[in-house]
């Protein structure tokens, strides 16, 4: 008998621990890969990000590739957001 009651405890206490521990695993965060929501150029953002049918210059590549085919000369973008302000330093 006690073995048989050792054993239903110790099933018992597994598929607490299971079904406990499963819960913590799927709360997940959205916050995984932010920094991809912070999209290049100041222009295209300054129009709502509405930029795919006039897409020019360094940040052609982002918002419509297709642009690219227009370009006549080289261009190098480049950009700093001070996204995090308070609470990175530099990001």
């Amino acid at each position: 008998m006690k073995i048989k009651n050792k054993l239903s405890i110790s099933l018992l206490l597994i598929v607490i621990f299971t079904v406990t521990f499963t819960q913590f695993a799927f709360a997940g965060s959205e916050a995984t890969c932010i920094f991809l929501l912070i999209d290049p150029g100041s222009r295209p953002n300054g129009l709502g990000q509405s930029y795919v049918s006039i897409a020019e210059g360094g940040f052609a590549s982002w918002w419509n590739p297709g642009g690219l085919a227009f370009h006549d000369n080289s261009e190098l973008g480049l950009m700093h957001s001070n996204w995090f302000g308070d609470v990175i330093p530099d990001m």
